[in-house]
């Protein structure tokens, strides 16, 4: 992993390559708010995420190197990396993540109220 910031448009024309980018729409969400808190510049600075990413591999086998292809895995701990950084730099109290996170598994959210357009109501 590096310092770098990622760039979306390397993402592009890869679902046509090698299938799609993410399994399930929570990893692009996952996904796409480290990448977001870190491009505004309102979040966290890159490294601190990869510390704990890199963390997280390790945790789950210390042996590791990479996702080895296990992208669903890859992706929890991808989450789970995100939780701690947002946790640990006081973005969100820890029962207020636990709260949501019961709520969305619950099926009581859908994080409709976080997207933009033409909504029923």
């Amino acid at each position: 992993m590096t310092d770098a910031p990622v760039d979306p448009a390397t993402l592009a024309g890869r679902e046509e390559v090698d299938g799609p980018t993410f399994e399930e729409p929570w990893q692009a969400r996952a996904f796409g708010i480290a990448v977001a808190l870190y491009d505004d510049g309102a979040g966290f600075e890159w490294s601190a995420f990869q510390e704990r990413l890199i963390e997280e591999v390790r945790r789950d086998d210390p042996e590791a190197t990479d996702a080895g292809g296990l992208e669903g895995v890859y992706y929890e701990q991808w989450l789970a990396a995100l939780e701690r950084l947002l946790v640990e730099d006081g973005a969100i109290d820890p029962g207020e993540l636990a709260e949501r996170a019961a709520s969305f598994a619950a099926g009581d959210r859908t994080a409709e109220e976080f997207v933009e357009g033409d909504r029923e109501h």
